[in-house]
């Protein structure tokens, strides 16, 4: 018997602790107990749900303040921000008023290049056609004057003066 009782004793061993490693730490829950003994006591699981809870709502509350923070914040040039809300895109010196006019109509500006070129191109050719109709208005406003002062006034299609004659 005695040469059996320290192999017995290690063989227990093992399967004790091999059972304490499989079952794991979360089959035991521990109580905790407050100080004074009263009421019930708090699992171990509960207690820790508890702690990551509070850490979530700190993280929470520090990026809030953070946020807080950047928008509260003063710029060191207050203008700074209302010069970029809005660029100005110079397409190009020589294209005249035309570029202008839709530099003012960028309010739903179209999303890719080719939307972009084909709505410059739009505008660009309403304003042609409404700088040819201001000429033509001109222009006859231009030979009703002359007429009313004794002047018959000719013009082609280029608007431009063929012949001038007196009227008697």
């Amino acid at each position: 018997m005695k040469y059996y009782f320290v192999p017995s004793l290690f063989l227990f061993g093992t399967l004790f602790f091999g059972y304490l490693y499989i079952s794991g730490p979360s089959s035991m829950t521990t109580r905790l107990v407050p100080h004074q003994g009263k009421g019930k006591g708090i699992s171990y699981d509960t207690l820790e749900r508890y702690k990551k809870e509070a850490q979530v709502k700190l993280e929470i509350q520090k990026q809030r303040a953070e946020i807080q923070k950047s928008i509260n914040k003063p710029l060191l040039d207050p203008n700074f921000a209302k010069q970029n809300e809005f660029h100005e895109t110079v397409i190009s010196a020589d294209v005249g008023p035309a570029a202008s006019d839709t530099m003012e109509e960028s309010i739903n500006e179209p999303v890719n290049l080719d939307q972009q070129l084909d709505a410059f191109l739009a505008k660009k050719q309403r304003y042609e056609d409404l700088e040819k109709a201001q000429k033509q208005l001109y222009v006859k406003t231009f030979i009703k004057e002359a007429y009313k002062m004794g002047y018959e006034v000719k013009v082609n299609d280029k608007m431009e003066i063929t012949s001038v004659k007196k009227l008697r």
